[in-house]
């Protein structure tokens, strides 16, 4: 098999030679005459020479005669050899190909290959991996560089493992999420649901300071408000100092800015969705709310009386870990972060902490930040493809349950086994009734490895068979045990209507970028401001001025446009 590598410097050498336009466009040279700027559309094979080509859908190999084709990839540092990769040799032997790729550099990969799309150069047959796509297929799609992949997935002949591995409603959900506004697919989706991920905005909070003090775990702003001046004055780590940080977080971790969990008490507050809400259709700003206003007001009492360490907006995840890791003694009492991975694994600060339940405010307000699984686009495949149908078989087979677990979890029975994990309890069996579905054998995931592209390819994988299908960890304060008894305390407080997967037109991408660009600038200043007293409550007006001019009414305009969309209101 051979091995094709771009490099950085060959991407460079490429631009000094060819024109920025898109893909196969015709520029205008300067005396007014038209001018290639790209390679010309592959020829691709007939749908009626193709029928002779393949096997009966199902049956492997998938294809009677061996055939070369090209993927482009992100070259990952910890895939030892994608040539002798037990992945590749799979799919080889499987779809009867001889995979020749095409590598991206790990670092910026999407923006390679962005220069290189728009620059005319021919692609690879395929490309694969988020990394590479990000949400720009439509764009792609739309220059003529992606093909439309809509027969294939109407054809369950084709589409063979797509319809017979997924469950039809998330067949629809999938293909939802990678539907362009123009009504086309430009890429193959990929869905594990990963609930860790999806209510993530969490606080940890030192059960042993509680214990040690006689408090009870606050359910409450005000409860919560009296355990953190407790934390403050009344020395729970014993050394008789007055060393104790009540509440922390850092500016760049994982979900550990303060306000995102807290604000939750007051409005709904969602991150993860740039503070969107939505309220009987409607989208709107969660950060003009003046229910956010009365949570930078609580914010800012907890900042001014010491409670919340403004250290959380100057710091960064590796300053804050090493803050959280002094050896002498403890000295956190509540910690703003995704998971308990803040923490070095083996660390003796993070067996004081549990999970702290959603807070109710002083209106009654209590939810969970809710972000369902992306349905990610995961490959799409080029005008240069001269068979573009066995590039999407081949993407199709990976939809297998098998294969979908391969591309994350490496060899079935190296790395992973299903035997025996019928008696095994599921790390969700408790809060969300989801039995164990499989054992890790060894943990592949951010070791140097030789069994998978580490998720990258087409994939579906149902709850059983995904992160919260493993077997409960034996250690109560593993990090995998610790997301799992957070989502049971958080699960039941995510709202009604939400904004999720939204699809924007190539025009309202574009435009929304921008102006969203500024918005957030504005935005995130002014929070930080407000919390830490730098800017008084009493131009929160000023504020909202500032904001209209930066665009916001557009934006929502845009945002609004998209929901509809999504809700098939248009």
């Amino acid at each position: 098999m051979k091995r094709k590598k771009w490099t950085a410097l060959m991407i460079a050498a490429c631009m000094a030679a060819l024109s920025i336009t898109g893909c196969g466009a015709k520029q205008t040279d300067q005396t007014g005459g038209e001018v290639s700027t790209g390679q010309e559309t592959a020829e691709a094979v007939s749908t009626e020479d193709s029928k002779d080509m393949f096997n009966e859908s199902g049956q492997l190999p998938i294809l009677k005669e061996k055939e070369k084709i090209t993927i482009g990839i992100a070259q990952l540092s910890q895939v030892i050899d994608y040539d002798t990769n037990a992945l590749t040799k799979k799919i080889e032997e499987d779809v009867n190909v001889d995979i020749e790729f095409v590598f991206f550099p790990e670092t910026d990969a999407q923006g390679k290959f962005s220069i290189m799309a728009n620059s005319g150069t021919e692609m690879p047959d395929i490309i694969m991996g988020y990394d590479l796509i990000q949400q720009n297929a439509s764009v792609y799609g739309a220059s003529g560089l992606f093909l439309p992949l809509n027969e294939y997935y109407e054809d369950p002949d084709i589409s063979y493992y797509f319809h017979h591995e997924i469950p039809e409603e998330d067949q629809e959900l999938m293909l939802k999420g990678v539907t362009s506004a123009d009504g086309n697919i430009y890429a193959m989706a990929s869905y594990y649901p990963a609930l860790a991920n999806e209510i993530s905005q969490r606080y940890w909070i030192n059960q042993t300071w509680l214990d040690k003090l006689g408090l009870d775990m606050p359910t409450t702003t005000e409860e919560f408000y009296e355990v953190l001046k407790a934390f403050k004055t009344q020395d729970p780590n014993g050394n008789g100092k007055a060393d104790e940080i009540p509440l922390i977080g850092s500016k760049d971790g994982w979900n550990q800015r303060p306000q995102d969990f807290l604000m939750n008490a007051f409005v709904y507050a969602n991150n993860d969705q740039k503070y969107l809400m939505v309220k009987d259709g409607k989208v709107m700003a969660s950060y003009t709310q003046p229910e956010w206003r009365d949570g930078l007001e609580y914010m800012n009492m907890l900042c001014t009386e010491g409670l919340l360490d403004p250290m959380s907006y100057t710091q960064d995840v590796k300053q804050l870990k090493a803050l959280l890791e002094n050896e002498e003694v403890q000295l956190v009492g509540c910690l703003a972060a995704g998971s308990m991975s803040a923490y070095l694994p083996e660390s003796e600060r993070r067996v004081d902490m549990e999970p702290l339940p959603p807070l109710t405010g002083p209106e009654g307000v209590r939810y969970a930040a809710y972000s369902p699984t992306t349905i990610i686009e995961e490959m799409a495949i080029t005008k240069y493809c001269k068979n573009p149908e066995l590039a999407f078989r081949l993407g199709d087979y990976l939809y297998e349950e098998s294969m979908s677990m391969m591309t994350r979890y490496g060899v079935e029975g190296v790395d992973w086994t299903r035997e025996g994990a019928d008696k095994e309890k599921g790390l969700y069996e408790d809060s969300l009734g989801i039995p164990c579905g499989f054992l890790i054998l060894n943990d592949i995931w951010n070791v140097d490895q030789n069994s998978s592209w580490r998720q990258v390819g087409p994939a579906y994988r149902s709850g059983s068979m995904s992160d919260q299908g493993v077997a409960a960890n034996p250690d109560p304060k593993a990090t995998v045990s610790m997301l799992s008894k957070a989502v049971g305390l958080y699960k039941d407080y995510t709202p009604k209507e939400y904004v999720n997967n939204l699809v924007y037109t190539v025009d309202e991408k574009e435009e929304r970028a921008e102006l969203y660009t500024t918005i957030k600038a504005a935005r995130d200043e002014a929070i930080v401001r407000f919390i830490t007293g730098d800017r008084p409550l009493s131009e929160w007006d000023d504020y909202l001025k500032e904001l209209e001019a930066c665009g916001l009414e557009r934006y929502l305009e845009i945002e609004q446009s998209a929901y509809d969309r999504a809700e098939g209101r248009k």
